[in-house]
C-alpha cells in the first residue's frame, strides 16, 4: 500500500521533471534558431525600402493615350501633360442622362416600376396595383 503509493509519487515527479527539461531544451533551440534567422536577414531599414519599392511598382499604372500627372511637393506643384495636349484642358462633352424609369401603370399610382405582370408585361409597383390591373372591369 504505502510503498506502492510512494513509488507512484516518485514516478510522477520524475516524469514531470523530464517534461520540464524537454520544454527548456525546446525553448533554447527555438531561441537559437530565432537569433540565427535574425542575424541572416537584411537590416530592417533595407526591408522597408524594398517593400516601399514593391508597393510603388504595384501602384504605378501604365497609362496609354493622353494623360495628366500632378506632382505635389514642398517646393510647389507641377503638372505634366502628354505632348500635344494644350493647357487649360477643354471641357468634356456633357454626360448623357439615363432614360426616365418606367412608372406603375395602375390608374392614379405613378410610383416607379418594380415588377412586370408576367402575362401582359405591364409595369406595376406592388401586388396591390397588379390586382387592380388584372381585376375584371365592371361595366
Amino acid at each position: 500500500g504505502a510503498a506502492a503509493a510512494a513509488a507512484d509519487q516518485g514516478k510522477i515527479k520524475e516524469r514531470a521533471e523530464k517534461r520540464r527539461l524537454k520544454e527548456q531544451q525546446r525553448s533554447a533551440e527555438l531561441m537559437e534558431t530565432t537569433i540565427q534567422s535574425l542575424l541572416k536577414n537584411k537590416p530592417t531599414r533595407k526591408l522597408a525600402e524594398d517593400e516601399g519599392k514593391l508597393i510603388q511598382d504595384r501602384l504605378r499604372v501604365r497609362v496609354t493615350g493622353p494623360h495628366m500627372h500632378t506632382h505635389i511637393t514642398r517646393e510647389g506643384t507641377t503638372i505634366s501633360l502628354t505632348p500635344g495636349l494644350s493647357f487649360p484642358l477643354q471641357a468634356a462633352a456633357p454626360l448623357m442622362h439615363p432614360p426616365p424609369r418606367p412608372v406603375c401603370e395602375a390608374h392614379g399610382c405613378g410610383k416607379p416600376r418594380r415588377y412586370a405582370d408576367a402575362a401582359t408585361h405591364r409595369s406595376v409597383c406592388s401586388l396591390v396595383c397588379l390586382r387592380t390591373l388584372t381585376a375584371p372591369s365592371v361595366i
